[in-house]
């Protein structure tokens, strides 16, 4: 599983002096190299060539419209993952650019994940099961 639980770790908003948080999820930098942002490159590819093919196959009529409901579903879904990876991105972004350039000990780094960027990482993987879906 890609996100992990670490109960003795502090949120933002308990060292902020907030609401405590009972756990805070956290993901591997390489984790996030390795499946998160190619599963998003698959995801984004159905996108662009497979949903469109299917929408070229019908002019007109329900599945017509189905898939172009379909499209716009996830390009939103994408559009808002991305917003929130970036931000976990930039946030970590010397952390990562190690891992990118292949430094073993950064890559095993756990991130800390607020709650928009777990959100995005379980939203992706459950577009990426349904992107797979489609292509079968």
């Amino acid at each position: 599983m890609i996100l992990s639980v670490n109960q003795q770790s502090l949120s933002e908003t308990e060292r902020a002096g907030c609401a405590p948080s009972m756990s805070q999820q956290q993901i591997r930098a390489r984790e996030l190299r390795d499946q998160i942002v190619p599963k998003l490159k698959v995801v984004e590819t159905v996108v662009q060539t497979l949903i469109n093919d299917r929408m070229m196959q019908y002019k007109q009529g329900h599945e017509r419209k189905r898939f172009e409901a379909l499209k716009s579903e996830f390009e939103l879904e994408v559009m808002m993952i991305r917003m929130n990876l970036k931000h976990l991105m930039k946030r970590e972004a010397l952390l990562l650019e190690r891992t990118w350039n292949g430094d073993d000990a950064a890559a095993e780094t756990l991130l800390a994940l607020d709650e928009l960027e777990a959100n995005a990482i379980e939203r992706l993987q459950t577009l990426y099961r349904r992107a797979q879906a489609l292509n079968a």
